[in-house]
């Protein structure tokens, strides 16, 4: 029997090296993976937005040190494309790091779309056969790439604009995982607690904002904007614009393309929207600061009194890659702290506070 016993363990561990040679998924990446997933799905079972929905069609995403650290799926409801999620690793808790609303899953282009991109962006002639399969890296909200290496040089495809740049560009917006565990520490949220106000959601390139403000520089206006409509709508400030009216407006008082450099100076954002508001005969203050961790607890107390925000990602990177939202909710499961906004590309996206607090503004305005 003793014989017996040990022939079949030398037996089982023949085949299990057979199957790791294959590739057969055994790995601690692949159950990582699996857990993930379960994550994921308990995070879309107890959302709002998400209910009714199923992960699909995983892809792993590393970050600039080519570590695994997150994986993202595609969310679908009946058949029908409702948006994505990106799930951290371990090392991130399996805590859903970002999860949009949007019909339009992010998409990996062709080795042919990216030779042709690269050319036009960078004026490199390549040879499709010089270009490698990418792998794909995640640095914080909205923030994916993928990383294209062509004759030993690395070229990044930004997934979201569908331009190249050179990886050299590229910065980490995503705390780091031993901080995100440090900050997490003990505390284990367990109740499910959500409150969402009714922002509508606007998309800076709409083609009825004119052509002169339509550009990819305009999400400070655009968000301003969202916040506005909602005064108008829920809160009785009937005097401010219908879309785009508002956006062309704050266009132009948020200083929008006009200080200097693209886009909407930190210190132009809530000042411009404080004199749009007073044009109309309203009176708001308005503040900013770089955030600090316990901020949350802040925008828990500006949403419960009505009061949308706008949010500057990204703050510290060079002014090129910074990017409005408006804040209008939060979303509190198991140990993941959302905030809730609507982004000026036209849709909704929840996005973990733990991950990305390091790296934003928030534009505090009051109405008095």
């Amino acid at each position: 029997m003793k014989f017996k016993s040990k022939f079949i363990i030398v037996i089982l561990l023949v085949i299990i090296v057979q199957f790791m040679s294959l590739g057969v998924p055994i790995s601690k990446g692949e159950d990582e993976m699996s857990l993930a997933m379960k994550s994921g799905q308990s995070f879309l079972d107890e959302c709002p937005d998400f209910q009714g929905a199923t992960l699909i069609e995983p892809k792993i995403f590393q970050n600039l040190s080519e570590e695994n650290i997150a994986y993202m799926y595609n969310v679908v409801r009946k058949g029908q494309p409702l948006g994505f999620i990106v799930v951290g690793n371990t090392a991130y808790g399996y805590n859903v790091l970002e999860a949009t609303v949007s019909p339009l899953p992010l998409s990996i282009p062709s080795i042919s779309q990216a030779k042709t991109q690269i050319a036009k962006d960078l004026q490199i002639s390549i040879e499709e056969k010089d270009v490698e399969n990418p792998r794909l890296v995640y640095l914080g909200y909205g923030s994916y790439y993928a990383i294209y290496t062509i004759k030993g040089n690395s070229i990044a495809f930004d997934l979201r604009t569908r331009h190249a740049l050179p990886i050299s560009d590229l910065k980490n917006h995503i705390v780091a995982p031993e901080q995100y565990k440090h900050q997490k520490g003990d505390v284990q949220l367990s109740a499910t607690e959500k409150l969402s106000l009714l922002v509508p959601v606007r998309n800076m390139n709409d083609p009825l904002i004119s052509d002169d403000m339509q550009n990819n520089n305009n999400c400070g206006p655009t968000s301003a904007a969202m916040i506005a409509e909602y005064y108008k709508i829920y809160r009785g400030y009937s005097r401010f614009d219908n879309w785009p009216n508002d956006h062309n407006r704050l266009y132009v008082l948020m200083k929008c393309n006009n200080w200097g450099g693209p886009g909407v100076a930190p210190w132009n954002a809530g000042p411009g929207f404080v004199n749009y508001a007073s044009e109309k005969g309203y009176s708001f203050s308005t503040s900013y600061n770089g955030a600090s961790y316990n901020d949350f607890s802040n925008i828990k107390i500006s949403i419960q009194s009505n009061q949308p925000l706008m949010v500057l990602f990204w703050w510290g990177a060079p002014y090129e890659s910074w990017h409005y939202c408006a804040v209008k909710g939060y979303f509190i499961y198991n140990t993941s702290k959302q905030i809730i906004v609507n982004d000026p590309r036209g849709y909704t996206a929840y996005v973990d506070w733990d991950a990305n607090w390091a790296y934003v503004t928030l534009h505090w305005l009051f109405p008095y």
